[in-house]
């Protein structure tokens, strides 16, 4: 029997792009799928707007009585109404563009029972220039799912995009990483906990679009506290699993402290003296707290050059800084080509 697909659209006042979602789940020539629509309380035109596609079987529109937030609105949809085997959360800002993308990633899956996760190429899109960046990642359709875990912050732009990837039910929910509903970045927590738990599907085609604008929740992360000193846990708790598994190896274990950790906590603790400075001894210890007993770690990030310099900077020539930090930005703009 064909595995059942779940595409789990979740909106919030995005009259704007919802429309294009819906469609584009609609136009997928998979037949066992349903796609939920999960409204987190909006006040435009949205219901309308979901009303015109209602009367398709594989539609189900809920509609929340208040906004629960952008996570809790993802696990409810998952805990509550997903029947799928397999899910996708294509954010309403976002669309597929293969319409054969299901029935591929499907026959993936039954070529190989042991997949956990499968997903593909596809663009980012600069709502604000309208440039799209192509993905590039490069693996085979099938692969150790290790060997994507170390891809983490190897690829450019980005190691993966939400909105096309399908992810493995059962071991999904037991893994929880929806229950917390400051943590933003739960996706990336979830992709990288599920590669080490089985082996990756991966299809080469460009099959969706990733929308980067202004209103994305992940673009204020970083001035929202809360939201930041938990948007981290995306990478310590997969590193510690990792560690706890003894999946790694001491040299792929290294690998990954030299290229995501050590990268991720200069980031988080540079962001620290930038925008929460007076909680900055604060965000130390619950970084310290949450590696656990990986502690030198983050006294070697501390000792580095680039940390002492760009510390220095900001903390006595802090126009400088934002400088730097204005011109960073506009070469990552410059990274989208049409």
């Amino acid at each position: 029997m064909s595995p059942k697909i779940s595409i789990i659209i979740p909106t919030f006042n995005r009259e704007r792009y919802l429309a294009q979602a819906i469609e584009s789940a609609l136009s997928q020539d998979y037949e066992n799928l349903e796609i939920i629509v999960m409204d987190n309380a909006s006040t435009d035109s949205t219901a309308k707007i979901v009303k015109q596609y209602i009367n398709d079987s594989r539609i189900t529109y809920v509609v929340n009585e208040n906004n629960v937030g952008m996570v809790r609105n993802w696990k409810k949809a998952l805990d509550s109404y997903a029947k799928g085997d397999w899910f996708l959360i294509l954010s309403d800002d976002d669309y597929l563009i293969n319409n054969s993308y299901i029935t591929r990633a499907v026959d993936l899956i039954r070529k190989d029972s042991g997949l956990v996760v499968v997903y593909a190429n596809g663009y980012i899109k600069d709502e604000s220039t309208g440039n799209m960046a192509a993905l590039n990642i490069r693996l085979e359709e099938i692969n150790e799912g290790k060997k994507v875990f170390l891809t983490r912050g190897s690829v450019r732009p980005q190691d993966f995009t939400l909105c096309n990837v399908l992810f493995k039910t059962k071991i999904s929910k037991s893994l929880e990483c929806f229950s917390n509903e400051f943590n933003v970045s739960c996706d990336s927590k979830l992709f990288l906990l599920l590669s080490l738990q089985g082996r990756v599907g991966f299809i080469q085609d460009k099959v969706s679009v990733y929308r980067v604008h202004s209103d994305n929740l992940v673009s204020g992360i970083e001035k929202n506290y809360q939201l930041f000193v938990n948007n981290w846990l995306s990478i310590t708790v997969p590193y510690l699993a990792a560690l706890t598994s003894g999946i790694l190896t001491a040299q792929e274990q290294a690998y990954f402290e030299d290229k995501v950790l050590k990268r991720h906590i200069r980031i988080i603790l540079m962001s620290a003296l930038y925008r929460h400075s007076e909680k900055y001894r604060e965000v130390e210890e619950k970084l310290i707290s949450d590696i656990g007993d990986n502690t030198e770690i983050l006294f070697s990030v501390k000792r580095s050059i680039r940390f002492v310099v760009d510390s220095f900077i900001l903390k006595n020539l802090r126009i400088l800084y934002i400088f730097l930090k204005v011109i960073g930005k506009a070469r990552k703009k410059r990274a989208f080509i049409k």
